[in-house]
């Protein structure tokens, strides 16, 4: 009985290929395997295949936000693509596959239309062949799902222990025992069924190691280095009401044992030549115990800095302390992320947060003293914050040794916040889920515009790259790139690198008050040469973010250089 997992391709602006490491699936061909199913893994994101495909009609409004070409280092996106496997080359793996059971991952909804096109794909080559599908998605909405004709089951929550028991129910033909499995979704007679998710794993040390060998490791890589996820918990026990990941995996935190989780990181060295590890805990950090200890094992066993860790979903900022950030340098973390989300109360209180900015402050002078590098996460966005509330946020972000992670609202399904703000009819849930995500700017109110929450984003990666220049004399760096301008043409002897395109368009924004693009148009016998053109930015959004820097002047004395320059 031969079983292909798959992790669809999916459509979108951009693509950030360490994060899209199929581990789940990997979780559930080693559990299959374990349980005597022949399984293989088709990775249709792995490797780095893109092309740029048209914009969904129900995204052509933001044309007017993204110019392809821009060489600005404040950018956004250009194109629209297509990542991984084209549904052509999915279609013919399929049918050389043999396999007549496929099990579809769907973990974002945003990307629920590539993984049902896959799943026709399925039915066309055979109808009879059965699709289950998984994930955050189909955990989220599986009465939704199972209503598609290219659906037969859906998997809620981890699928570890029950996938097994579904598809020795489907070899066995007894079907009728599908009944008492807890978390799945199924049809009777053409009605839709759904199995209530009541339990949850609670031993997470009886689980095999993923099957990595399944998967095209070279795929996956931070620069040059292999890299892989790793977990050491599961379950979240905290009320964020944004998140849906107690939908997934449950309220209560479960973890694993510092050894095991040691065993894994050393096979994966010594057999993938894995030397990067992304904790993709929700809440790394919040059992001290459990973590203090893999952080000592990973020193002892394998030496100081010998691995670069990462931590990409972020690290709750109460959890930290001086100690355990100390040992999270030596075991090799060079960075951290934090979630601050927004200074103003209210905000935090709408989003679920139960920590304090005094927490995210203490965090930060902490991981400074340790040497470790902060990106700070604030949401931009969210109804009932304010365009001065924004730039507030990301001007006290501006103010302290971190840089700026801008995240772009939006709801996701299943979540507190989708529900009230569906309600409110904020937007369409069901024509608007292709707009739910970040680059699509899906919310407006009456207090902000797409066009004011593109502009914070944009100031966002200006003051990240304004950070760089604090002791920088502008003034000699625009001299030393030696520019002729001619409106909107600029020409140059030499083609200018990303640095010397920022100092040029930082200082043309503090001077026109005006965000602008350049790309490169030709090349002469004498010049190369670059089209200037005004960005699609809020006038009033500047306004307010020129006032208030101006008034926290020696708080960022290099506006001065640019004022001067």
């Amino acid at each position: 009985m031969e079983i292909l997992l798959i992790q669809p391709p999916v459509e979108d602006f951009y693509q950030t290929s360490q994060r899209t490491e199929p581990i789940g699936l990997a979780y559930l061909a080693a559990s299959l395997k374990e349980n005597g199913f022949s399984t293989k893994i088709l990775d249709c994101q792995g490797g780095s295949k893109k092309y740029a495909v048209e914009l969904p009609s129900s995204l052509q409004y933001l044309k007017e936000f993204y110019i392809h070409g821009n060489l600005s280092p404040f950018k956004l996106f250009g194109h629209f693509y297509h990542f991984g496997f084209s549904f052509e080359e999915i279609e013919n793996e399929i049918k050389k596959c043999g396999a007549h059971i496929f099990g579809i991952s769907t973990m974002f909804s945003t990307y629920y239309g590539e993984a049902l096109k896959v799943a026709g794909i399925i039915k066309k080559a055979d109808r009879k062949n059965i699709v289950i599908m998984g994930g955050v998605h189909a955990s989220s909405i599986p009465f939704e799902l199972l209503k598609n004709p290219y659906v037969d089951y859906v998997i809620i929550g981890e699928g570890e222990k029950k996938l097994p028991l579904l598809l020795a129910a489907i070899k066995n033909e007894k079907l009728s025992s599908i009944s008492s499995i807890d978390g799945i979704g199924y049809k009777v007679d053409g009605q839709i069924k759904i199995n209530p998710k009541v339990n949850w794993i609670d031993n997470l040390d009886l689980l095999p190691f993923p099957a990595r060998e399944m998967l095209h490791t070279e795929s996956y890589k931070i620069g040059r280095t292999r890299s892989t996820k790793i977990f050491t918990s599961r379950g979240c026990p905290f009320p964020c009401t944004f998140c849906s990941v107690k939908i997934a995996m449950g309220n209560s935190l479960r973890t694993r044992s510092p050894q095991k989780i040691i065993e894994e990181i050393m096979y994966c060295r010594k057999e993938l030549g894995i030397e990067a590890f992304d904790f993709e805990d929700d809440n790394l950090g919040y059992d001290h115990e459990v973590f203090e200890q893999v952080l000592d094992l990973i020193t002892e066993n394998i030496g100081e800095r010998k691995l670069r860790l990462y931590a990409m979903n972020g690290i709750f900022p109460a959890v930290l302390s001086g100690p355990i950030l100390k040992k999270m340098k030596r075991a090799g973390f060079e960075s951290i992320n934090l979630t601050f989300a927004s200074k103003d109360e209210t905000i935090r209180t709408k989003l679920g947060r139960i920590d304090k900015v005094k927490d995210f402050l203490n965090a930060l002078n902490l991981a400074y003293k340790s040497d470790l590098k902060v990106t700070a996460y604030v949401f931009l966005g969210v109804p009932g914050q304010t365009i001065k509330g924004m730039v507030e946020d990301l001007l006290f972000l501006a103010e302290i040794p971190c840089l700026i992670g801008a995240s772009i609202f939006y709801p996701v399904i299943g979540t507190p916040l989708f529900n009230e703000y569906s309600e409110k009819g904020l937007f369409d849930s069901s024509t608007d889920l292709l707009r739910l995500r970040s680059p699509a700017f899906p919310i407006e109110t009456e207090e902000f515009s797409r066009k004011d929450i593109f502009t914070l984003f944009y100031l966002a990666r200006l003051l990240n790259f304004s950070k760089l220049l604090e002791n920088t004399d502008i003034k000699k760096i625009v001299s030393a790139i030696n520019l002729e301008v001619n409106s909107p043409y600029l020409f140059s002897e030499k083609k200018l690198n990303e640095y010397e395109v920022g100092v040029f368009l930082l200082n043309l924004f503090f001077k026109k008050r005006k965000i602008f693009g350049i790309r490169f148009t030709k090349k002469s016998d004498k010049h190369f040469q670059y089209e200037i053109y005004r960005e699609n930015c809020s006038e009033k959004v500047i306004d307010i973010f020129i006032a208030m820097i101006k008034e926290k002047r020696t708080l960022f004395p290099w506006i001065l250089n640019f004022e001067n320059s």
